[in-house]
């Protein structure tokens, strides 16, 4: 049971003050540094193992990853986030919540057990029972982790927010590698994966005082709440890996294995530029719950955000995709880049609706927000069916993603404009300049600059990748200028730049 907090447990509770929109600006670098981190040492790691190991291995484990993921994405984040929005946040509250996570971990090791032996009987690959089993025990540890370092993101102190999520990454990232070039087999990704995550589980005790004890007095409050997110990650993995089971395998793991490394390659670039924004949202809404207007604004800019930055990320890596898959992965990998190309385009409306979610979880909307995420899944699962007889490539499977997430998006702004009191102009306002500018950046990449031009493949890509950037850049720029400087997202950039020349300017002088 809790014991009464000690003094130092009252300073490291007690909500610290901050200015909200510094700390998420700060807040934002040091999630943006911390998620590109990760991906180049995913991609440097995934680059490696894909030199050493062959698609079938990475097939195999991806079977796998249906069923563990699942479990690690439903006790994913859920009491963290409790803490987070928790206004009056005490040690026994704190301690309920760590014992719900530990007991989460528990019940969810115990069902990838028992579901092992179905999951290698569906995909008549028996090798996956003993894998899978093995796995486990990296779901079983989950709940382990130090609650204490919800204090810190709710603090805005994401220093060590930075340093946990690397370390998450470069520890099992160094074990799989080097067993992968000692083993050159599947069982370098599996026991990497264990290994490296029992290693992070003890660092993040080193990166938060808070030292959590077993305490059951809040834990039917924080449940209540947690229940709630637990269905929407459960609702969220199957619309993000339900598409997985309708991968025509033709009698091997190939195809699996390709559609498995597209999909996540085609997430990388709208998740990793837009995760920053959405992780410190969370805590920036936590304290304007009680102030609807400025909540009413902060929505609006985060949508505008994310239009800027995710149209440009998601379509310009679709254009390049092609160049990018031969350049980095090799030839072996080419049948990917078809997947990569579409699903890099549906990430766009998966983050749009996650600037949705954040928010309706943190005003205690978590059942409506768990309703949005159940109905992309359900979308997904009804077209998956009613065209199954149909799917003969893995590029028509990535092809019904792409047109059912984008039919949830609607709903999901819908949801927001009853709760919160925007108007659908303001919504649609912030996405006008943003197409424009994508569409010809695609004009340029598609004829001025083709995929076919005649310049070796990484010359190709690197050129186009930055022509891209800079066209989007300055029709986005030029479209602002014209509409006569409205405020948003061009201002502020603009006038952290003229900030930062004067300030230079001064020191000079």
């Amino acid at each position: 049971m809790s014991q009464q907090p000690s003094d130092m447990d009252r300073g490291l509770l007690e909500q610290k003050e901050v200015n909200i929109r510094v700390a998420i600006a700060q807040g934002g670098l040091w999630i943006f540094l911390g998620r590109w981190s990760i991906r180049g040492i995913g991609i440097l790691s995934t680059v490696i193992l894909a030199r050493l190991l062959v698609p079938e291995d990475f097939g195999l484990v991806a079977i796998c990853l249906l069923v563990v993921g699942l479990a690690q994405t439903i006790g994913d984040e859920g009491q963290e986030l409790t803490v987070i929005r928790r206004q009056n946040l005490d040690r026994a509250y704190m301690d309920s919540a760590w014992t719900a996570s530990i007991i989460t971990g528990i019940v969810l090791g115990a069902g990838v057990l028992a579901a092992a032996p179905i999951a290698a009987a569906y995909f008549e690959e028996p090798r996956a029972e003993f894998l899978i089993q093995i796995l486990s025990i990296r779901v079983f540890m989950m709940g382990f982790y130090n609650i204490g370092l919800a204090l810190n993101r709710r603090d805005f102190n994401f220093g060590k927010d930075f340093t946990y999520i690397v370390l998450q990454k470069i520890f099992p990232a160094i074990i799989t590698v080097l067993l992968a070039w000692y083993l050159r087999n599947y069982w370098a990704l599996v026991i990497g994966a264990v290994a490296g995550y029992a290693v992070t589980i003890c660092a993040s005790y080193m990166l938060s005082a808070y030292r959590p004890r077993l305490g059951i007095i809040h834990i039917r409050e924080v449940w209540r709440f947690s229940g709630w997110l637990m269905l929407q990650r459960l609702a969220h993995f199957f619309s993000s890996r339900i598409d997985q089971f309708f991968v025509p395998l033709a009698g091997n793991t190939v195809p699996l294995g390709y559609y498995h490394v597209g999909s996540e390659l085609a997430r990388m670039p709208v998740g990793e530029l837009f995760m920053p924004i959405d992780r410190v949202l969370a805590p920036a809404y936590a304290r304007q719950v009680d102030q609807p207007v400025d909540l009413a604004r902060t929505f609006i800019y985060t949508l505008s955000v994310a239009a800027i930055v995710c149209l440009p990320a998601g379509i310009g890596f679709a254009l390049v995709a092609g160049d990018f898959v031969h350049a980095i992965y090799g030839e072996k990998w080419i049948p990917m880049a078809p997947v990569v190309q579409i699903l890099a385009v549906s990430s766009i409306s998966v983050a749009l609706i996650s600037t949705v979610t954040t928010l309706l979880n943190i005003l205690g909307r978590s059942r409506l927000s768990a309703g949005l995420i159940c109905l992309q899944a359900l979308l997904l699962l009804g077209g998956l069916f009613l065209s199954q007889n149909h799917l003969d490539t893995i590029s028509e499977v990535a092809w019904v993603r792409l047109i059912t997430v984008s039919l949830a998006l609607p709903v999901a702004l819908i949801c927001i404009r009853i709760i919160v009191p925007v108007r659908f102009l303001d919504m649609l306002n912030v996405f006008w300049r943003p197409v424009i500018a994508v569409a010809v950046m695609a004009l340029t990449l598609t004829y001025l600059l083709p995929p076919g031009m005649d310049l070796p493949g990484a010359a190709r890509l690197i050129l186009r990748t930055i022509a891209g950037g800079l066209v989007y850049a300055a029709v986005l720029n030029l479209l602002w200028l014209v509409c006569g400087k409205p405020p948003g997202v061009e201002n502020a950039f603009w006038q952290f730049v003229s900030n930062r020349l004067d300030r230079n300017t001064t020191q000079t002088g």
